[in-house]
């Protein structure tokens, strides 16, 4: 690495923030004028692994425990930075390192939190709820005697609008409503995941593919931590419905890491299926796989492209439960996922 280095922090939380920062490093900053520091937040059901050396990454990646003393000591002891990607705006601690990083002359980066850039919600009473989640907020800050000589509203349910934001990185910014959203900064097209880098991300990773015998026409089925008892009855005759309309197919469920116990022990009751329980991203599982079903209700592993696979969102059948935290929000797929209300319309590709 050359002393006069470019240096770029990214901050993630999930297997898919993780993912994107190291698909960034590889491809938008992979030359030898950037050092790219990549940190992830351990957690007790995900995230709790370290990485392999991956090749062509110019920099580091390092698992880390998030407390005030790491932000003070470890970040924010460094002499420069040029651009800071964080995924969670709404987290009042990533926008306290934001404000202390931007001083050091950094760019700050706002990278996509799955499809959240894209949902429209239609939450009533936004601006009392923008009220208080700004005062929790800097309380949370004040008790951890953490000094923020800045203000900032909390929005939850917008997206890019806090002003401290240079860039919003997006993959389809086509479908993002920046007026809507009350965005500041710039819009920036992410790159695509190559295959190229995604092998190489999933040997970091260690992924094993043992859980899916053959690589091609696959049914997998990306689970999701659903809230409600009826939504998981739910999901239950959807999976029935979907081994009556495949006979002889297996369903391989890629467990999310916050899926409750019960719900897979009502997995595990069915008939042909297969589940998968390691914690990698399911986006590296759909990048080996072809000529396959891939469906969701509504998962942003969805966004994982790769042309030789059929992909499927079920959340207008989940929709017709009525429930009132889906009501509240508007999902806008990307354009090589189609929105079915019956699983009649899933089928496999003609290649």
């Amino acid at each position: 690495m050359i002393n006069n280095s470019k240096i770029n922090i990214f901050w993630a939380y999930t297997e898919y923030h993780l993912l994107c920062c190291l698909n960034l490093a590889l491809t938008s900053f992979a030359d030898n004028d950037y050092e790219n520091r990549i940190y992830y937040v351990k957690g007790i059901r995900r995230l709790n692994y370290e990485l392999k050396p991956i090749e062509g990454l110019n920099g580091f990646v390092q698992s880390i425990e998030y407390t005030k003393k790491l932000a003070q000591a470890k970040l924010l002891k460094i002499e420069k930075c040029e651009r800071f990607f964080f995924f969670q705006e709404g987290s009042i601690l990533d926008k306290y390192l934001a404000f202390y990083l931007k001083k050091l002359g950094a760019i700050i980066c706002l990278a996509p939190d799955g499809s959240k850039p894209y949902a429209i919600f239609n939450k009533k009473h936004e601006t009392l709820s923008m009220i208080k989640d700004t005062v929790s907020d800097y309380v949370f800050l004040l008790k951890n005697k953490l000094i923020l000589p800045a203000f900032f509203r909390s929005r939850y349910y917008r997206y890019g609008s806090t002003r401290i934001i240079d860039e919003v990185w997006l993959q389809q910014p086509e479908l993002f409503n920046p007026n809507l959203n009350r965005t500041k900064g710039k819009l920036i097209q992410m790159p695509l995941f190559e295959l190229s880098n995604m092998a190489k991300i999933a040997e970091a990773f260690g992924l094993k593919t043992e859980n899916i015998s053959d690589k091609e026409h696959i049914l997998l089925y990306i689970n999701q931590p659903l809230w409600s008892e009826k939504l998981v009855e739910y999901e239950i005759s959807i999976l029935l419905k979907i081994l009556d309309v495949f006979p002889g197919i297996t369903i391989n469920i890629k467990l999310h890491p916050n899926t409750p116990s019960n719900t897979i022990s009502f997995y595990r009751k069915l008939d042909r299926v297969n589940l998968i329980k390691e914690n990698y991203p399911a986006e590296l599982y759909i990048s080996l796989i072809k000529k396959s079903i891939i469906i969701s209700g509504w998962s942003t592993a969805l966004m994982q492209y790769n042309n030789s696979n059929n992909y499927y969102y079920l959340l207008p059948m989940f929709e017709q439960l009525g429930d009132r935290i889906l009501s509240q929000v508007k999902i806008m797929p990307l354009s090589h996922i189609k929105v079915v209300k019956s699983i009649d319309e899933i089928n496999f590709p003609d290649n």
